[in-house]
């Protein structure tokens, strides 16, 4: 691979087309028909016939084997790793060994262990790693720091998050590890916290710990509480609840499940302060509330959808300087999401007369918990855990501390 930075068309190879892989190439592609990348290899076990003229006819070279494609194809810029869970951190590993900037779909790994493992290899090798959770732009947050530092919303008492959502059984048929706390041996830990609401537990504790909320002082987890629940017939978790505790300023709430009686609705991120409240439309906007006024900022980014990548090209070219997801920030995250397993273990089976089915118009059963709404926005409102609000069903837990915590130990089952 060059040594130098690119300065134009960045060369970009991709392990793993298929599942959210199909997303980052489509993506790729789309960037590449606009003059930004040029889509160079592509490495998965599964290529149809129709897909692998496609590629080929464009000039992109397939591979079955991705060790094969990252010792051929030594000029690309960036290698993007979009595999299942339990592969993220071998294959991550792999590609920085390989001298390969790298983009890792989340989470980075299924546990805390290999997450240093992946920061290790990372400052070893010199190379960049960014999680393509979905993030805040750096002037969004600074726009959010500047409007905590002039008060406008009080003294902040939490930064919490809700998501409704959602899912058929076919969600959990898709694909071998779905809903598995393991496969093959290997830690998945599949479910609310660990997939499809990632992004929203990562984006509380980036916001969590912003300079304004800890007047500059380290600002870390120092405690997780956490109930996971499932309705589902898996083994992991579809419904969940965390409070994190900060060492230098206030709280952390995740309220999450899968078992929604109605369709999708967009998470609420809130921060929220005596005074009033910022909320973060994910990457697209934050909207300030108080008594007094409403100000609103626009991410005025161009491809919302790949907004990590584009930051990654941005900075190979020379464009930006900083990351706004990169490795060492989703330790944070890891924290919290394998810390609320070593709180909750095991995981509550929600009781059958709670649960309710609902056959959807396609033919697809969704299971779904009685009354998870309203439940959930009074432990939102409330910043309690479910078992702390009555809801019959819900078990206390214990709280787990993250001095020190390098070693996942739960006995999840």
């Amino acid at each position: 691979m060059s040594s130098q930075e690119a300065t134009s068309v960045v060369r970009i190879a991709i392990i793993g087309i298929n599942g959210f892989g199909s997303v980052h190439l489509k993506q790729t592609l789309a960037l590449a028909e606009a003059g930004y990348v040029r889509l160079i290899a592509v490495s998965d076990l599964k290529i149809s016939e129709e897909l692998a003229a496609q590629l080929t006819e464009n000039g992109t070279r397939l591979y079955s084997d991705y060790k094969e494609m990252l010792a051929t194809e030594r000029e690309a810029d960036l290698v993007i790793v979009s595999t299942p869970i339990h592969l993220h951190a071998r294959m991550g590993i792999d590609v920085m060994e390989a001298g390969f900037d790298l983009l890792l779909e989340k989470p980075p790994a299924a546990l805390i262990d290999d997450v240093d493992r992946l920061i290790e290899v990372s400052e070893r090798t010199g190379r960049r790693c960014a999680v393509n959770f979905s993030s805040l732009p750096l002037e969004a947050r600074s726009q959010i720091n500047e409007w905590l530092e002039q008060g406008k919303i009080g003294d902040v008492q939490a930064v919490k998050a809700i998501g409704l959502w959602q899912r058929t059984e076919g969600y959990y048929s898709r694909t071998p590890w779905a809903g598995k706390l393991s496969i093959g041996g290997q830690p998945v830990l599949d479910g609310t916290v660990m997939n499809p609401f990632a992004h929203t537990l990562h984006m509380v504790l980036q916001l969590a710990t912003l300079p304004a909320l800890s007047k500059g002082a380290p600002n870390e987890p120092t405690q997780v509480q956490a109930e996971l629940y499932r309705a589902n017939a898996i083994e992991g978790e579809d419904t969940s609840c965390i409070r994190v505790e900060m060492s230098g300023g206030p709280s952390a709430y995740f309220y999450a499940t899968v078992c929604a009686n109605n369709p999708v609705v967009k998470p609420r991120v809130m921060i929220e302060g005596t005074g009033g409240t910022i909320t973060c439309d994910y990457t697209e906007s934050v909207t300030l509330q108080n008594g007094e006024e409403t100000l609103r900022y626009d991410n005025p980014e161009q491809w919302p959808m790949s907004s990590n990548l584009m930051n990654f090209i941005r900075v190979l070219r020379g464009e930006e300087q900083e990351l706004r997801s990169p490795l060492a920030k989703a330790r944070l995250y890891m924290q919290a999401a394998n810390g609320a397993f070593e709180s909750a273990s095991p995981i509550v089976t929600v009781p059958e007369d709670y649960i309710a089915r609902h056959l959807l118009k396609d033919d697809q059963l969704s299971i779904c918990i009685e009354g998870i709404e309203a439940e959930m926005n009074k432990a939102f409102d409330s910043r309690k855990l479910l078992s702390e609000t009555g809801v019959p069903w819900a078990k206390p837990s214990q709280p787990f501390r993250l001095a020190g915590y390098k070693t996942f130990s739960a006995a999840v089952r």
